[in-house]
């Protein structure tokens, strides 16, 4: 009841639900912040864990595991490579948000992962992203490993 009208939720083929744009989102578009029971520590850790961190340092969690608990935030789906990822989860003061990193066009659904700074806060990795040119993949120049060079360290390089 909680979801903006913009947005849908669907049933997909394995029987998970997502979040689904019904008409374009634009980048920098937000939506939080993440509604949830606060508990000082998960009986069981979500698919997607959040917490906001105090300023004391000590964080607190969000218990997803209730729905009735939560708004419809809880039903993003995380991002397993960046590709997919087209919304990013960070905290500002005391709440999580969610803002789309990119236009969204209408059926696309819509999946999260953490902001730079917050994956590092949660202990997460950063989602691989693919190196892509005009031209096709990525690759070095010269195959192998790279080369170290030693430096003196006096600023003159070797």
């Amino acid at each position: 009841s909680s979801l903006p009208p913009n947005l849908e939720i669907r049933r997909l083929e394995d029987g998970a639900e997502g979040v689904f744009a019904v008409t374009q989102l634009v980048k920098r578009t937000q939506f939080g912040p993440f509604e949830s029971r606060r508990v000082a520590k998960w009986e069981k850790e979500s698919a997607f864990p959040l917490k906001v961190f105090q300023k004391d340092g000590h964080p607190v969690c969000f218990d997803t595991s209730n729905e009735d608990d939560c708004n419809w935030m809880m039903l993003v789906r995380p991002a397993a490579e960046a590709e997919h990822q087209n919304l990013t989860a960070y905290q500002h003061g005391s709440d999580v948000f969610f803002t789309t990193s990119r236009d969204i066009p209408p059926g696309t659904e819509l999946r999260v992962w953490y902001a730079a700074f917050y994956a590092k806060k949660m202990d997460k990795p950063m989602l691989k992203q693919a190196c892509s040119s005009a031209h096709g993949t990525w690759r070095p120049l010269v195959p192998g490993p790279p080369s170290l060079v030693p430096c003196r360290g006096d600023g003159k390089g070797s």
